[in-house]
């Protein structure tokens, strides 16, 4: 027997299995993570071959590049 058939709490989790685009979120954060590695490319913190191996989270990418910009 599953636990939430038939209930509220299934319906309300229905747009889940609704989403067209699965993987929307983590296409927007690495688009957000390309786009602070560029700036931190184009200010001579980051070498371009480090582009895609760059394991720092979008906090970190953010902090350096906003360090960068009020130095």
């Amino acid at each position: 027997m599953e636990p939430f058939k038939g209930t509220k709490l299934e319906e309300d989790n229905n747009w889940l299995m609704e989403v067209s685009e699965p993987n929307q979120l983590r296409n927007a954060v690495e688009e957000i993570k390309h786009h602070y590695i560029n700036q931190l490319i184009d200010a001579g913190i980051l070498d371009d071959k480090e582009r895609q191996s760059c394991s720092l989270t979008v906090s970190e990418l953010k902090a350096m590049v906003k360090q960068v910009h009020h130095t």
